[in-house]
């Protein structure tokens, strides 16, 4: 059997404190798919200026409107998203209402396929995401 698709989370590449366009593409020519981000995502400045250019990247899709970058991918007929939650965290937009934005915004053309890289510190969050 082969891989069908390879998702990593680069958050902490860059030194232990969010990603740069070099790692990324180095990570990518390497094999992953899909790179996901968190509350680390904009750590290192330059990466705000870079992630538009790179399509396999993708930061929280509740990050407020005005950053760059997307929150999601359909990539080897899978939906790749990202969100961060917010108890602990710096304040974000609602994490729920971003992924039942999404699935509503995608409709019929959302792959069966839907993984969702969920990045939150508490564990009641985690599972009312999974809920």
């Amino acid at each position: 059997e082969s891989i069908d698709l390879v998702i990593v989370n680069g958050e902490n590449a860059a030194g232990g404190a969010g990603l740069t366009g070099e790692i990324a593409r180095e990570m990518h020519d390497a094999g992953a798919d899909v790179i996901t981000n968190g509350n680390h995502v904009w750590d290192q400045r330059t990466f705000l200026k870079e992630i538009d250019a790179l399509e396999f990247c993708v930061r929280p899709l509740n990050l407020p409107p005005g950053n760059p970058g997307k929150g999601w991918v359909i990539q080897n007929g899978a939906l790749v998203a990202n969100a961060i939650g917010r108890v602990f965290m710096a304040e974000q937009d609602d994490p729920f209402r971003a992924v039942d934005a999404l699935l509503a915004e995608l409709g019929e053309r959302a792959p069966k396929i839907r993984i969702l890289d969920w990045h939150a510190e508490a564990t009641s969050e985690k599972l009312a995401m999974g809920w």
